[in-house]
């Protein structure tokens, strides 16, 4: 009976720990997901990938850029009504010292002509072994021909998806 206990602890930990693993994602992409709506860039860019920060000039410019990003918005009249965070895909992969996944996410936004659903991808990245998480928004400027600029250890195996035009419900 004790071997059959200890067999079954080895074929199903690893599955608890991937789910556990998967839901601590989550959480900390719900945490910059709630600092988009409520408006605290200082989190947003704690949360984002050191490279992409960098890249943007440091932490005070990229608040800057998200703030005038934001501020550009509401000028046109546009508002973010919600920020849907799916779950991470399957794979979790090895990437030179870091994790790396994939995160669906939805933006659900109100704009003049009508409701907008943008759906992307996330790359969650961990640099200690999945305990914290930082986060990559693939787009127009991060996606498979620029990856290695933000993540030079970026691992293959992980499948980028196209980026998707936002679709547009009109009144």
């Amino acid at each position: 009976m004790k071997y059959l206990t200890l067999i079954f602890l080895i074929f199903l930990l690893p599955i608890a720990t991937k789910a556990q693993l998967k839901e601590t994602i989550r959480e900390q992409a719900f945490v910059v997901a709630k600092a988009t709506m409520d408006g605290d860039y200082e989190t947003i860019v704690n949360k984002t990938y050191t490279s992409l920060v960098e890249m943007a000039g440091g932490k005070d410019k990229m608040i800057r850029i998200i703030k005038e990003a934001m501020e550009q918005l509401k000028s046109q009249n546009t508002t973010i009504d919600t920020v849907i965070i799916g779950f991470p895909q399957d794979g979790i992969y090895k990437a030179g010292n870091e994790l790396h996944t994939l995160i669906p996410e939805a933006l659900v936004m109100s704009t003049p002509k009508g409701r907008v659903i943008a759906k992307s991808f996330i790359i969650a990245i961990s640099k200690d072994d999945g305990l914290t998480w930082s986060f990559l928004q693939l787009g127009e400027s991060i996606n498979n021909e620029t990856i290695k600029r933000y993540l030079p250890n970026f691992n293959e195996n992980l499948k980028l998806p196209e980026e998707q035009k936002p679709i547009l419900y009109t009144h």
